[in-house]
């Protein structure tokens, strides 16, 4: 009886205030016990898991939106999680891959049976429900349930596809690795509350500043360590060199449609949380020497990680004959490029610059938003011609596709401009917003490591146009006498040999329905409309970013 007393009052307190800011989570809550209910009966079993999923996304979509005009910041649940229109809008993003990762599931179904869509639907909204609090955390303790949630489910959906021989070897080589990566995080947030005794971030910023000057020299040391192992967890979903040796195998074992979450949700959460650690030190007028100290620590960690990063990605990218591995090491790329804003984050509150500040973190969130539509027409492309293959072989599956698929091959050709960063696309929208953050950085501090970045990041764009080029150039410019004809059909089947002229070549299966068609021409064509209206999509980042500071 007092326990059900305690959790009716507990109820009174938080309905007015907590519970309507959480409503997003709670619609992910509903939506994955209510779909594992309609199991239960038969009628509403018929109806496709992925379509109720896609319903429950829409409706956590809408209640993120009312959230992104909130300017300011509101702690929940006695400050285990923070709100305001930065949580909002990740909220939104998260939110918008769910639903069009339900619709490429529905057109793409990799699975044969209701019990399975089901399986996949629940683990889907548990991850997604990990990354909403993932973005809102404000606590210790919340930084690690919420990775884990996120994580845990996203081990199971890598095996998704159990027919594969390589989908295990991915699987298992993702949860092991995870698990080493989540026990170094753990570890370093429990050096951080053994340190300064307290789990919430504002008041660790606080008893930073407080006790830092008056700690010896091995309890600095410990800090640092602390600090390093948070970083490497953090990296390790952010899939950062030297922490994305999981990245590629698992791209290629897992299905298209979780390496969409994998690249979007999972690292976007991860950013998010770099940006959540790192601005409760912006909260102080006066800046101490101490602060600036672990800034620049902070500052030269981050642009060695971004560096290798993206130079790795991009120069490993050429030696992969896989289409799934390629987009994983293009994955990594864009990651490195998406480290470099923390840095400019860091200079701005070294040198007490809400405006620089925002216009980092802004540009971070355009970079995001634009990304899910360029990676969202890629997987639904590679799902059609690779997830119904034995082969993942680039020219077996792309050779002449401007022949057999002009619709979808003008679309891809848009996709991969926009991937390189070429005007008048999304894609040159996005790198903009990224150099324009480094130069503004440079303008305002004099550091000259922002002039380096700008030059690595100049040639990693120059060095990508080489492997995207050559997709295009096998897409648009194989000859037609060497072309394979492919057989449209729902089902996997097994390649046939035929011989055209003096060539021989293979008979591949794809799954280009009319569904999966207009959702990579949607794509195609988003390159050119989010290039128009990007003034939209600048002013609600720069909303976002304001809230934080």
């Amino acid at each position: 009886m007092n326990l059900f007393t305690t959790i009716l009052r507990f109820l009174q307190t938080t309905k007015e205030i907590d519970l309507p800011l959480f409503y997003p989570e709670v619609c992910l809550v509903v939506g994955l016990v209510g779909i594992l209910f309609f199991q239960l009966f038969r009628y509403v079993k018929e109806i496709s898991p992925f379509l109720l999923m896609a319903g429950v996304f829409f409706i956590a979509g809408l209640f993120s939106c009312f959230g992104l005009e909130t300017q300011h910041r509101t702690e929940i649940f006695s400050g285990l999680l923070v709100v305001d229109s930065f949580t909002c809008f990740f909220r939104f993003l998260f939110s918008l891959t769910g639903f069009f990762l339900s619709l490429l599931l529905y057109l793409n179904n990799p699975v044969s049976s209701k019990s399975a869509e089901a399986d996949i639907a629940v683990l889907l909204l548990g991850a997604t429900l990990g990354t909403f609090l993932m973005v809102s955390t404000n606590h210790l303790l919340m930084i690690f349930l919420s990775i884990e949630m996120a994580s845990i489910p996203s081990y199971l959906l890598v095996s998704l596809r159990r027919s594969q021989k390589r989908t295990s070897e991915g699987s298992l080589k993702y949860a092991v690795y995870g698990a080493v990566a989540s026990g170094i995080l753990l570890y370093g947030l429990s050096l951080l509350f053994g340190l300064f005794k307290t789990a919430h971030l504002p008041t660790m910023a606080n008893e930073i500043i407080r006790l830092f000057p008056a700690m010896e020299q091995a309890e600095i040391m410990l800090f640092s360590i602390a600090g390093l192992m948070v970083i490497v967890g953090l990296a390790f979903k952010v899939s950062a060199f030297p922490f994305h040796f999981w990245c590629p195998d698992v791209f290629e074992s897992a299905s298209s449609e979780v390496n969409l979450f994998l690249s979007i949700s999972s690292k976007g959460a991860a950013l998010a949380l770099f940006i959540r650690l790192i601005a409760p030190f912006g909260i102080f007028e006066t800046s101490p020497e101490i602060l600036n100290q672990i800034r620049y620590f902070l500052s030269v960690v981050l642009a060695v990680l971004g560096v290798l990063t993206v130079t790795f990605g991009n120069l490993a990218a050429y030696g992969q004959t896989s289409l799934k591995r390629l987009m994983a090491y293009s994955t990594i790329a864009h990651a490195g490029l998406l480290l470099l804003p923390l840095i400019v984050l860091l200079t701005a509150l070294d040198i007490s610059s809400k405006e620089l500040a925002v216009g980092a973190v802004s540009s971070l969130l355009i970079y995001l938003g634009i990304y899910l539509f360029l990676n969202l027409g890629m997987f639904a492309f590679t799902a059609a011609v690779c997830d119904n293959n034995e082969s993942a072989n680039i020219h077996d599956n792309l050779s002449g596709l401007i022949y057999r698929q002009p619709t979808i091959a003008i679309s891809i050709v848009l996709i991969l401009f926009g991937l390189i960063g070429i005007p008048p696309l999304s894609g040159f929208v996005a790198k903009f917003a990224i150099f324009a953050a480094l130069t503004s950085g440079y303008l305002a501090s004099g550091n000259i490591l922002f002039l380096f970045l700008l030059l690595v990041g100049g040639i990693n764009t120059v060095i990508s146009l080489g492997y995207y080029l050559y997709l295009i150039k096998i897409i648009v410019w194989t000859p037609s006498t060497t072309r394979p004809t492919v057989t449209h059909t729902l089902t996997p089947a097994t390649p046939q040999t035929e011989t055209i002229g003096t060539y021989s070549t293979q008979q591949y299966h794809s799954n280009f329905s009319r569904g999966l068609t207009a959702l990579v021409t949607l794509c195609g064509s988003s390159t050119l409309i989010l290039f128009l209206f990007w003034d939209t999509i600048y002013t609600v980042c720069l909303r976002a970013a304001h809230s934080l500071f």
